[in-house]
This record gives structure tokens, sequence and C-alpha cells, in this order.
């Protein structure tokens, strides 16, 4: 999916979900529905497969750490392919925004994954965090997925 494709789905969903809330959809629901179809556009914009038929997409990072240095991080192929994604659309204004969408999927999707719900003021937070370094995002899904598989 290409840059210009993505924000047109980006805003097209943004639309969809402003249609609803003025209709009094069911927010649960609705948080729900956005957050699966985010990861999706994420991992079709980084190019991400299905790990398995029928299972969880793959947007996370292959490597779940421990991380012992930022280089190790963005030598992660999820990470790679975002910045490489990101410096190909750069200084389009929305490549951003882009990335930092893609970012904060990384997490979201750890969530997913090892069980963990994510309420409103989390997916804010998540958001703020994305805003600062995508790098960041990846080692908190690490985390996440890490204190997940000791379940």
């Amino acid at each position: 999916m290409s840059a210009p494709v993505l924000a047109g789905e980006l805003a097209a969903l943004a639309g969809w979900v402003d249609d609803r809330i003025d209709d009094g959809t069911d927010l649960q629901w609705l948080a729900e529905h956005v957050a699966a179809r985010l990861r999706d556009m994420a991992a079709e914009w980084l190019g991400a497969s299905a790990a398995e038929p029928g299972g969880p997409v793959a947007t996370g990072p292959v490597a779940t750490g421990p991380f012992e240095s930022e280089s190790q991080v963005r030598e992660l192929p999820a990470m790679r392919a975002m910045w490489e994604r990101w410096r190909a659309a750069y200084p389009r204004p929305e490549a951003s925004a882009e990335l930092h969408a893609a970012a904060a999927a990384l997490i979201e999707s750890a969530c997913e994954r090892s069980g963990v719900a994510i309420g409103a003021y989390d997916r804010r937070l998540i958001n703020w965090l994305a805003g600062f370094d995508p790098d960041y995002c990846a080692v908190f899904a690490g985390l996440i997925s890490r204190a997940g598989s000791t379940r």
C-alpha cells in the first residue's frame, strides 16, 4: 500500500468513525473495530503478512528483546521497513503522521496478542509516545510481548 493510499484510507476511516459517533454507536465496539482496521492498515503498509493462516497479523517486531541498544531496535525488520517508508515519503506533511500511526500500531498489536485491553486514555498515551520516536514503541511492544508470554 502506498503512502497516499494509506492516507486516503485513514481519512476514510476517520470519516466513518465520525458518522458512527453521530449515530450513537457503542464506543467499545467502535474502538475495537477501528483498532483492528488500523492494525490491518499498518500491516499492509509495512508489508507484513499473517503469521499463520487465520492467525493474527504480525505488525510488531520479530524480536521482542531484551534490547541492549537503539541500533539493535532499528535493525528489526518492522522498524527498518517503517523508517524506509518514512524516508521515501518525507517531506510530505503526512509522512510523520503515517510513521507515528504505524509505531502506535506496534504497541496496540502487542497488547492484543498479549490479551491486554486498551482504554481511550491508554490509546492517547500510546499515540503520544509514538510521536516522540517510533523506536520507543518497538521497545515497549517487546516489553508487553515478553510480559504476555509469561502468562
